[in-house]
């Protein structure tokens, strides 16, 4: 419970915001701001993502992983799902699965799908859609 309390107690809002106002070149007001925390592997490291409603602009999101009071900023559409204990981190981007490495790397494993869960050994588990024809 420690992590989800200590992470809860930052405020995003600001360092959005910010980057709304340089991404956009004006300030833009803020509908609702969802968290959620998907996963944390036995080191601590939380992984999740900020969701903002945002007036006449949708949805806007970016994942993250946390660890030791330090976050990272996964990309903007990413939707990490699960962490192992090595730090590797699965989710979707867009329409596509990913695997991304400690290192930074990131693999795409499955076009159209997304991956669900991976375990110690780099296991994955996901689904996909079908291609249309």
């Amino acid at each position: 419970m420690a992590p989800y309390t200590t992470f809860d107690n930052i405020s995003y809002r600001e360092q959005y915001k910010k980057e709304l106002t340089e991404n956009y070149g004006k300030k833009r007001s803020f509908g609702t701001i969802n968290k959620y925390l998907n996963a944390v592997n036995n080191l601590s490291q939380v992984i999740g993502s900020i969701q903002f409603n945002i007036t006449r602009r949708g949805m806007y999101n970016h994942g993250f992983m946390w660890e030791k009071g330090v976050t990272r900023d996964l990309g903007r559409e990413v939707y990490p799902s699960d962490i192992n204990d090595y730090g590797q981190v699965v989710g979707r981007e867009s329409d596509n699965a990913f695997l991304l490495e400690q290192d930074g790397s990131k693999l795409v494993i499955q076009q159209n799908g997304r991956a669900i869960a991976i375990n110690n050994h780099g296991d994955v588990v996901g689904d996909m859609r079908p291609e249309p024809h």
